[in-house]
């Protein structure tokens, strides 16, 4: 089980990532549309607005990218977990066979005693009746 909770761990991990990448998305999204609002105003050592709209957009791609990275990444670490879970069921159900093979086991071992303890009183009591009879005679 130790592995189900790592992996829960590295689940958490990467839709913590990914929410963190798509909220920097969102706000880079909002600062590409405020520049583009406003109007081209050059500051000294500024870059102009196409060079800002040029590298908004770059940064938007890769910040993309790594969002799409990050969702693959989730979506696998997704299954990864779903197929634990599900290796984690069969393990559960075959135990539970075990158990139950044990305590069928269990049942006849007791059965098996009781029989031999009801065969070695009948023997105990057959010769018993034979040394009585042996001395009635």
């Amino acid at each position: 089980m130790g592995g189900s909770s790592a992996l829960r761990a590295r689940l958490g991990q990467e839709s913590a990532e990914c929410m963190r990448l798509q909220a920097e998305l969102a706000e880079l999204a909002g600062t590409y549309r405020a520049e583009l609002l406003r109007p081209c105003a050059l500051d000294d050592g500024a870059l102009p607005a196409d060079g800002f709209r040029q590298l908004c957009r770059a940064r938007r791609t890769a910040l993309a990218r790594e969002v799409d990275a990050a969702e693959q990444r989730e979506a696998a670490t997704r299954r990864a977990a779903a197929e634990l879970l599900g290796e984690h069921h069969a393990l559960a159900q075959a135990a539970e066979r075990y158990r139950a093979e044990l305590r069928r086991a269990a049942d006849r071992r007791e059965q098996t005693r009781a029989d031999d303890w009801a065969g070695a009183q009948f023997i105990r009591a057959a010769m018993a009746g034979a040394a009585l009879s042996g001395r009635a005679a």
